[in-house]
């Protein structure tokens, strides 16, 4: 199953807010994600975050290069850049998607 369609929720974020042009329109990461839980349900916040668990546990390929946020679901944001892997890059949107989120 293609990441996009087993990670839904995790491939808007990363596909539809981090997109080509997204440090146009935001000033930082933390500010896309919190345009992002404007719009989300709670149940859908919640849902995001177990899904960055998911796919964090996901066992790493086979044969062929490293899962990227860009080849999985066309995230633009360039982790290394900000001194960070991937993993650490979506550990730190997990957690001020939990921060975001309205108690239960």
């Amino acid at each position: 199953m293609a990441p996009e369609d087993q990670f839904p929720k995790l491939a808007q974020l990363m596909g539809a807010y981090f997109h080509q042009d997204w440090a146009d329109d935001d000033p930082d990461e933390m500010a896309v994600v919190r345009e992002y839980a404007r719009f989300e349900s709670p149940d859908g916040l919640r849902r995001v975050v177990r899904e960055i668990n998911d796919y964090l546990s996901l066992p790493p390929r086979a044969k062929g290069p490293a899962r990227t946020l860009f080849e999985d679901f066309g995230c633009y944001v360039h982790t290394s850049t900000l001194g960070l892997t991937d993993a650490e890059w979506l550990r730190r949107i997990q957690e001020e998607l939990r921060r975001l989120q309205p108690p239960e």
